[in-house]
């Protein structure tokens, strides 16, 4: 899921309260206190997507959600094993969400409550499904929240709802909104570029994905190694135009470092044969290659 499940924790901790009844349209008592509760149970290891402790003069409950970007049937396992676990930690009352982000590759009908047997135990939990692509956009827009405005792209929005959001973010300054913007839009249109030409590639100006910590921390590691290798091999040669060629060639290399480390954080040891490919790409197909790895659901699709 990553970098979705990123964007989703960024904006479920920055606006609590717009999260839940906003974006996920889980009505809230104008009374309630929102707070954001640790995601670590402790229990194995155990780490839910997010967790609110509401509290009311009259009451106490939690709500749990869990964020799929793609439909996988194996949901229900995690889902229930996530809500016992944080029933046994705080003694609480738990209502239970699954957040679908895209409705391709989802089933018309999620099948809901999830039962499990264990012996003489039963575990039976009522699951509210929230399809994100039916939620209206015009709530967030209406909201006044800066926070919410990326999920327009994911939400039921017209083009101009979501160019909207888009100008909103761009006149904000906040880069990082922009960031998650074009990465859930990116998630539903098949890439970035896509998305931009929907809205106009004008409202969200710079190359927001490579606006984030994580591109920032490995194109800097990367690009360094392979600059000074290259910068390294020019000197040695002795030449003005040996120094430029090495520059050059460190470029690449610093493309292709940085290709591996994203294929690798997301998809693990990279089988010989995408190194292979990998280490035969020029300049242009490795920057192309990096966009799509961002986003992509496969190592398949990062190399198309």
């Amino acid at each position: 899921m990553f970098p979705f499940d990123q964007t989703y924790k960024l904006t479920a901790e920055e606006d609590s309260r717009g999260a839940i009844s906003v974006v996920a349209g889980v009505p809230l008592p104008a009374d309630a206190e929102v707070g954001c509760l640790d995601r670590e149970l402790n229990l194995e290891r155990q780490q839910v997507d997010h967790m609110y402790l509401i509290r009311t003069p009259q009451d106490t409950w939690i709500l749990h959600f869990e964020a799929l970007t793609h439909y996988r049937s194996d949901w229900v396992k995690a889902q229930l094993e996530h809500a016992v676990g944080i029933e046994r930690k705080y003694a609480l009352p738990v209502y239970s969400h699954l957040l679908l982000f895209q409705k391709e590759g989802t089933p018309e009908v999620v099948k809901t409550p999830v039962v499990r047997n264990r012996g003489g135990l039963t575990f039976q939990l009522e699951v509210n499904v929230i399809r994100l692509w039916e939620r209206p956009a015009s709530e967030v827009l209406h909201s006044d929240s800066v926070a919410l405005l990326p999920w327009a792209a994911l939400m039921d929005a017209t083009v101009e709802e979501q160019r909207e959001a888009a100008r909103r973010l761009r006149d904000s300054g906040r880069d990082g909104l922009q960031m998650q913007m074009a990465l859930l839009g990116a998630l539903r249109y098949g890439s970035r570029r896509s998305f931009l030409e929907r809205i106009g590639p004008m409202l969200l100006t710079k190359d927001i994905l490579r606006e984030s910590p994580m591109w920032q921390e490995i194109e800097k590691e990367a690009r360094a190694e392979g600059l000074a290798k290259g910068i390294a091999q020019g000197v040695t040669e002795g030449m003005a135009q040996g120094i430029a060629q090495g520059v050059a060639e460190g470029q690449t290399a610093g493309e292709r470092r940085a290709l591996q480390k994203i294929l690798s954080r997301r998809f693990g040891t990279l089988p010989s044969a995408i190194e292979q490919r990998i280490a035969a790409a020029d300049l242009d197909t490795l920057e192309r290659w990096i966009e799509q790895a961002i986003v992509a659901d496969s190592l398949e699709a990062s190399l198309r």
